[in-house]
């Protein structure tokens, strides 16, 4: 996966990210989880807005399954970064139910429009 395939522009600059997380909300079988995945970095994205004002977005990277990097927060149920010892329950939870209720309207809202078809 090209790690700019998210953004409006390429990767400037990168920082180290000592243990920091990307936070991610997981459903499967009506259960919730919250995963964390630690960050390798932060990435600096130079942006260039509609009226060619310099703008930067910073993301997270962390390292997918096939061991490239990839950049945090465009995905559907990333809920935000856990900093260094922080408790993330704490931080999340609220966060994860209000990803699963909008997950359970989803879902429902799809098997209406099947059983309807």
């Amino acid at each position: 996966m090209n790690p700019n395939e998210h953004v409006h522009g390429p990767i400037v600059h990168t920082s180290p990210a000592q243990g920091w997380g990307a936070v991610y909300a997981h459903v499967e079988g009506g259960r919730l989880a919250l995963i964390t995945q630690p960050l390798i970095s932060w990435a600096v994205i130079a942006r260039v807005d509609s009226n060619t004002t310099m703008a930067a977005e910073i993301h997270g990277l962390l390292l997918d399954t096939e061991k490239e990097a990839v950049l945090c927060g465009h995905e559907k149920n990333f809920l935000g970064y856990l900093p260094p010892g922080a408790d993330v329950e704490a931080l999340y939870a609220k966060s994860a139910l209000r990803y699963q209720e909008t997950q359970r309207h989803r879902n429902g809202y799809e098997e209406t429009k099947k059983r309807s078809a």
